[in-house]
């Protein structure tokens, strides 16, 4: 009992800590990929606003723009980038060139801007998360509650880009739905593999322990009948009733009752070896009850070697009762 006990705490140990991997797993990933995400997201927004920004200067001077600085963003083919590890937004030429545009009242185009963005983030990401474009003033970037999922682009020195995403959740798990899905079906199946494991365990520890309570029972019942039959001949074997034929018939029939009942103990202990190592094969046949049961009945009822009488009493109703079982294996129940 206390082995099947211990099975059961290990199992679900076993299991638990299994959920535990599993969901330990899925957070670092998410983390992992919310930050990935975020990042890009904030790339592609300083990019588009670069692009949005030359599409604009094309208007103002008739003609594409053949160069211009910028800090690692992507930029269209048809532009040539020079890049500086010192230049920033803040104070270079791109911030220059947003206020000239402004001055030249050719603000920042929010729809061109959101149309940019979405294709760059799209492309960075591999799929557009659900966000929130806005346009905001340098004082409402400063009275923005701080927040991991809203980021700013700077435009002028007054003016900025904000985006924010929305339920970044929900978008990182329809990217990940075929992994996840993966991992909860094998999660599902090694849950399974471990409950039946453990099911065959306790089952087999079970049987176990019922094979030794019953070979300990069988021990006893073997002891009976084989003393009853060393007893009956030896007091035949003395010569003592030599001239008593009808004690010698009834150690006779003292003998033959003892031997049948341990050649009937055998038989059930060729029967739990049988089980232990295969499956039982049933013979099922029509079989009147009473018989049956005034036959085991009467098997109890004396014990002649002890010279002992047990009252026992049997009824069946009604008395021509048939019934279909192995009187075999019903004998050694």
């Amino acid at each position: 009992m206390k082995t099947a006990k211990f099975i059961r705490i290990f199992a679900v140990l076993g299991i638990l800590g299994l959920l535990f991997l599993q969901y330990s797993w899925f957070k670092n990933s998410y983390v992992l990929m919310e930050h990935q995400i975020i990042e890009k997201a904030n790339k592609s927004l300083l990019a588009s606003i670069e692009v949005e920004m030359i599409q604009r200067m094309d208007v103002v001077f008739g003609k594409k723009m053949k160069t211009v600085v910028t800090n690692g963003t992507k930029l269209p083919d048809n532009v040539k980038v020079v890049e500086k590890d010192n230049f920033n937004q803040k104070d270079g030429i791109s911030g220059f060139m947003q206020d000239a545009l402004q001055t030249l009242s050719k603000p920042c185009n929010k729809e061109q801007l959101d149309s940019l963005f979405r294709k760059n983030v799209s492309e960075a990401i591999g799929f557009t998360p659900k966000y929130t474009i806005t346009l905001v003033s340098a004082k409402a970037k400063e009275n923005t509650i701080p927040n991991k999922f809203n980021f700013f682009g700077k435009i002028t020195k007054n003016q900025y880009a904000k985006v924010t995403l929305i339920n970044p959740l929900q978008s990182i798990l329809r990217q990940a739905q075929l992994i996840i899905a993966v991992s909860i079906l094998l999660v599902i199946i090694i849950g399974v593999v471990l409950i039946y494991l453990l099911r065959s365990t306790l089952r087999e520890a079970k049987f176990v322990n019922f094979i030794k309570e019953y070979t300990n029972a069988l021990t006893h019942e073997l002891k009976t009948p084989i003393s009853g039959i060393y007893m009956a001949s030896s007091q035949l074997s003395s010569g003592v009733f030599e001239e008593k034929p009808e004690a010698r018939q009834r150690y006779y029939g003292m003998i033959k009752e003892s031997s049948s009942k341990l050649l009937s103990t055998v038989d059930r202990i060729l029967v739990v070896a049988k089980a232990e190592h295969s499956k039982i094969t049933t013979n099922p046949t029509p079989t009147e009850v009473k018989p049956f049961i005034d036959k085991i009945v009467e098997t109890h009822r004396s014990n002649n070697f002890r010279r002992k009488v047990v009252e026992l009493t049997s009824t069946c109703t009604p008395e021509d009762l048939m019934a279909t079982f192995d009187p075999f294996l019903m004998e050694n129940v």
